[in-house]
């Protein structure tokens, strides 16, 4: 597993350990957490490129699967990884709880409600995402726009569908966004970061 920047909300850090300590446990697989920190230039350009990074890493060291979560993620259910790698999918969320944020975000297509089992989807933030890393042998060590663009997932998420992956959501297996999607034009520090500042 890995998180995505170092800068993780409370309790979001300790709850990844835990998912990822279950793998080892109930599966018996080698599971261990990796932080990556920060290495955007400017806040948030160059997110892809960290996870494109990410996935190097996994595949450099022989990883069957590859977890990545953003640090806005509390993963309730100490099972959650577990539960998703059984589904044996080249790419698998989980269903996204937004219910203690204010609106309700479109952050996949389409929207499914929980439970409601493994659903296929067009399009998906990737807050919470596991890869089979024998996908990227096929489509290439770099999936993620390393560009910063409007309708970044969807881009991202439609390079993978012409690729030949299918995109499913485990909609009973639940996690839950402590911070909703904004809008980069209300975000946007023009800052230059020092090497592995926070933004």
């Amino acid at each position: 597993m890995v998180g995505i920047g170092d800068n993780f909300m409370p309790n979001c850090k300790e709850s990844a350990q835990t998912a990822t300590d279950a793998v080892n446990k109930e599966i018996g697989l080698q599971a261990q957490m990796m932080v990556l920190k920060n290495l955007t230039v400017i806040p948030y350009l160059g997110l892809g490129a960290m996870r494109n990074y990410a996935i190097g890493i996994a595949c450099e060291g022989k990883a069957d699967w590859l977890a990545i979560l953003d640090g806005d993620v509390l993963i309730e259910d100490p099972l959650t990884f577990v539960k998703l790698i059984k589904h044996t999918k080249g790419f698998i969320v989980p269903w996204f709880d937004q219910s203690g944020l204010e609106g309700n975000h479109l952050i996949a297509d389409p929207m499914y409600k929980a439970d409601q089992g493994v659903q296929e989807l067009k399009w998906t933030v990737p807050y919470c995402v596991l890869y089979h890393t024998s996908i990227f042998n096929r489509i290439g060590y770099r999936p993620h726009t390393e560009t910063m663009i409007y309708d970044e997932d969807h881009y991202n998420c439609l390079y993978l569908s012409l690729m030949g992956i299918k995109l499913w959501q485990d909609t009973n297996t639940k996690v839950k966004l402590l911070r909703g999607p904004g809008l980069l034009a209300d975000t946007f520090k023009f800052k230059v970061l020092k090497p592995f500042e926070n933004p």
